[in-house]
């Protein structure tokens, strides 16, 4: 029995290391890729294609460093819970399980509060640089205006549904929402961008 609980703690160490590097991979691959569209986007000519690029890579940046410190304070929750479950002599010879260890409502809010704060200013940024092409063409305003309404309604969609997630307390589903508001709302941006510069280049 003793062999088997040490194998037991041998196996949950090496998972815990397998996560530990397949995390520390994929946010290698996209601190790379960020470094490269900073790249791509230095050696563009100063206009506002580029000041518009700038906002989104920002904006994409802030939103990563976000979504690490709410993935890393859950990870050091259940490390500490982890740390407890084992020090505890009545547990000795069984299995910890992070099952149902999540961040408190308070602290979810917390993290939704910023993302929506960092969503709120990059779409009023946004709107504001594109504004500077779509005065000069306000025939065109009405399809812009499509544009945006196309996207507002997946948007407020899948925020009414994060919102039914919460209620829930289905932290995963509010999560992959949230991605995917994210996602929305970077794609509503460079559609406008697209629409803002093809007619800027027909002046």
């Amino acid at each position: 029995m003793k062999e088997e609980d040490e194998e037991s703690q041998e196996l949950d160490k090496y998972k815990l290391l397998v996560d530990k590097q397949a995390r520390e991979k994929k946010r290698s691959e996209e601190d790379a890729q960020l470094a490269i569209d900073e790249a791509w986007v230095s050696m563009q000519e100063d206009s506002l294609q580029k000041r518009l690029n700038i906002l989104g890579l920002n904006y994409d940046k802030q939103m990563m460093q976000l979504e690490r410190q709410q993935e890393d304070e859950l990870i050091k929750l259940i490390e500490d819970e982890r740390t407890k479950f084992e020090a505890n002599p009545a547990n000795k010879g069984k299995k910890f399980d992070p099952t149902g260890i999540e961040l408190s409502p308070e602290i979810i809010s917390k993290y939704n509060a910023q993302r929506k704060k960092l969503m709120d200013s990059f779409l009023k940024e946004n709107d504001k640089m594109s504004k500077e092409v779509g005065q000069k063409y306000q025939s065109d305003a009405q399809k812009r205006l499509e544009i945006e309404k196309r996207y507002n309604k997946d948007i407020e969609e899948l925020n009414r549904q994060r919102t039914e997630a919460e209620q829930r307390g289905d932290t995963e589903r509010v999560q992959n929402l949230e991605s995917s508001i994210r996602k929305a709302t970077v794609e509503k941006a460079k559609s406008l961008l697209s629409f803002d510069f093809d007619l800027l280049k027909q002046s």
